[in-house]
């Protein structure tokens, strides 16, 4: 199983959910098993990292975000100067490195 980060706060509301309202620490099989099932049903507390690509637009001659529509550098700047398109983008933070292993 894949090693994931989840919030305690949420564990804790789950397994309190699980014992009786007079402070009793008995429960039954079934109510672990619906509890087991809640905690593996969280979502991770990490959410996953936004991917996007550099988008040429012809007609302004620049690239954008196609996550969030942020204008990085232009078309000058990367033939004229040489420079490579950012990893990341300066405004959402996707990365923009292209397919992840």
């Amino acid at each position: 199983m894949m090693s994931e980060t989840i919030s305690r706060a949420s564990v804790c509301e789950i397994l309190s959910d699980i014992y009786l309202t007079d402070g009793e620490k008995i429960v039954s099989i079934k109510e672990v098993d619906k509890a087991y099932n809640a905690v593996l049903a969280l979502p991770s507390a990490q959410p996953e990292q936004k991917k996007g690509t550099w988008v040429y637009k012809e007609d302004l001659k620049q690239y954008y975000c196609s996550e969030c529509g942020y204008p990085s550098l232009t078309y000058d700047d990367t033939y004229i100067y040489g420079m490579d398109l950012p990893n990341f983008c300066e405004d959402c933070g996707a990365d923009m490195r292209g397919e992840q292993e």
